[in-house]
């Protein structure tokens, strides 16, 4: 948990201060930035509830949000909190629970959705988050658990690959129930198929940095403002290239100036030993 708390919240809180207090006032000419407000949003904060200052900030773009992305942060860490719970519990062990719950969860989904009823969860959805938006999230959680706890029998096959690629493209196609159940089973395995492969070397792709939650926090401002600066002036291919060069770039200067000194960073030793570790693991391996 201390882990965790290290990983997300000092590289969180810039980010949302940055959008508050920077990015708000230099696009926007109605706002609200009394020491009240200022001070509901360091709080509000605190709690990971992604709250800005209210402001017509970027009223002129399709989407007037200053930060939507941010919107996941407090399910991820409700998940990593439910995963001590599981643990608390001695059920990380239990390899049937896990799948078990990991299709439960995918099934919840589908069965809102057929029945025309969202749950939302009321005054506890408030607290955990809507209970909808968590059949939403949840299905790519626990199927980062399922493979985890099935690692030494899940095969590394392509044909299985493009098989659940064929099967999502037909599901998107033709039931958004069915998209639903196998678009998440398409998209983890596709996940680990990357990730593992012995082609594309990923294992030590962080030598330089991991600038992976930098560059999600800065994506969605950063589009916001090549939108509100350029506007028509740019092209769309144009304008994914420069969002996805600044993106990076902020994820960078975000986790050499702030992320990086709240954690303990690995020795090249470190990195060797973890490297060794991957390769001999029989997770999604031929």
């Amino acid at each position: 948990m201390v882990k965790r708390v290290r990983r997300i919240y000092p590289g969180y809180l810039v980010a949302t201060s940055i959008c508050a207090f920077v990015v708000i006032p230099a696009y926007a000419y109605v706002m609200d930035l009394s020491l009240g407000e200022i001070a509901k949003t360091i709080g509000a904060n605190l709690l990971l509830q992604n709250h800005l200052p209210p402001s017509n900030a970027f009223n002129a773009n399709s989407s007037s949000a200053v930060n939507g992305s941010l919107w996941s942060i407090p399910y991820e860490f409700w998940c990593y909190i439910g995963v001590g719970a599981l643990g608390v519990a001695g059920l990380l062990k239990q390899r049937l629970f896990i799948a078990v719950l990991a299709a439960a969860v995918l099934l919840g989904r589908i069965c809102q959705d057929l029945a025309g009823r969202q749950l939302h969860g009321g005054p506890i959805g408030y607290v955990v988050g809507d209970f909808y938006l968590w059949s939403v999230v949840l299905p790519y959680f626990m199927l980062g658990m399922v493979a985890f706890a099935f690692q030494d029998s899940i095969p590394r096959s392509r044909w299985l690959l493009c098989s659940l690629i064929a099967a999502a493209v037909v599901a998107a196609h033709g039931s958004i129930h069915a998209a639903h159940l196998v678009v998440p089973v398409a998209l983890a395995y596709g996940v680990f198929y990357v990730a593992f492969s012995e082609t594309v070397n990923l294992y030590d792709a962080a030598r330089w940095g991991d600038f992976s939650y930098g560059t999600y926090l800065y994506a969605f401002p950063v589009q916001q403002l090549v939108i509100a600066s350029f506007g028509s002036m740019i092209s769309f291919p144009l304008y994914i290239v420069v969002s996805m060069c600044l993106a990076v770039s902020a994820g960078a200067v975000s986790w050499h100036l702030v992320e990086r000194w709240f954690l303990r960073t690995r020795s090249s030793r470190d990195r060797s030993a973890t490297l060794k570790l991957v390769k001999s693991s029989t997770v999604l391996r031929r």
